[in-house]
């Protein structure tokens, strides 16, 4: 690959999911703070503000701190920068596999992504909403992430769907709370900004909520979520931990011979002696 390797997933060009991300955040501080908190009664404003305000800057943090780590396999970031050879010799001589994309000596449980066009150490999979691949640095950013985001969706589900009902029952006291805010009379639109919060707090909620079941239950099997794909789609035997990402040991699998999907790490292969490669390692070694 000529393109140069993402370093994290604050370099450009953004994906639409990561672009969308933000949209929504936006979306939902803007109306949770301009509609809803306004909707509430007066006792309530303070408690559900903070509330909300603690789950909303713990996403931010996290999705930033996803999205500007680096998970990239530390042995290809000092063998393409180090200049002491004999470091980038015992590196050649000590690793386990090569990648031929990144032109350097790899962890065994590390994986090529072809959209960040870099190898990531235990690659779990490629986060298109933080634009950035979640591996053995960050996946613990990655489950703070979705947990916080859970619970902020719940809270926006619970309290914005519960705002809308009583809107449609209670309109008299509604239309009273809303004008300690507002003269003018922005009832409906009020009532169409809960709605549409109420309807993607459940929507998220429940796909949040089946993501965190599913690494839940990809733990306790002690497998990636590439892994599980790969099985999925492949429909082939879970690779033992102790081989995880070994090429070798797929392609002795006929229905991985026959799946595209073993483009995406066939570039990554065991490691052999520098004079039987058919890619020549750097001149600096």
């Amino acid at each position: 690959m000529d393109r140069p390797a993402r370093k994290n997933g604050l370099e450009r060009p953004f994906h639409p999911f990561q672009i969308s991300s933000w949209i929504l955040q936006l979306f939902n501080i803007m109306g949770i703070f301009c509609t809803t908190i306004p909707c509430l009664s007066p006792d309530m404003r303070i408690p559900i503000g903070v509330i909300y305000t603690i789950f909303q800057i713990s996403t931010i943090y996290f999705g930033y701190k996803l999205a500007s780590s680096i998970p990239t396999d530390e042995i290809v970031l000092i063998f393409n920068t180090s200049t002491d050879k004999a470091l980038i010799m015992q590196l050649e001589e000590n690793s386990d596999k090569y990648c031929s994309f990144c032109k350097s000596p790899v962890k065994s449980t590390s994986k090529h992504c072809v959209r960040c066009n870099r190898c990531t150490t235990n690659f779990d999979h490629h986060c298109k909403w933080v634009n950035n691949c979640v591996g053995e640095a960050n996946y613990k950013t990655f489950v703070m992430l979705i947990g916080v985001c859970m619970f902020l969706e719940l809270i926006i589900c619970v309290v914005c769907g519960n705002t809308f009902v009583e809107s449609v029952i209670s309109a008299r006291t509604a239309r009273r709370n809303i004008k300690d805010y507002y003269r003018n009379d922005v009832f409906f639109f009020f009532q169409t900004i809960q709605a549409l919060l109420a309807l993607e707090g459940v929507v998220f909620s429940c796909l949040l909520g089946y993501l965190i079941g599913l690494h839940l239950y990809l733990r306790f099997k002690g497998i990636t979520t590439y892994e599980y794909i790969l099985r999925k789609r492949a429909d082939t035997k879970i690779i033992p931990k102790e081989k995880r990402f070994d090429t070798s040991t797929a392609l002795n699998n006929s229905s991985y011979l026959n799946n595209p999907i073993k483009d995406l790490q066939a570039h990554c292969y065991p490691n052999v002696q520098k004079s039987d490669r058919e890619l020549k390692i750097s001149p600096r070694a």
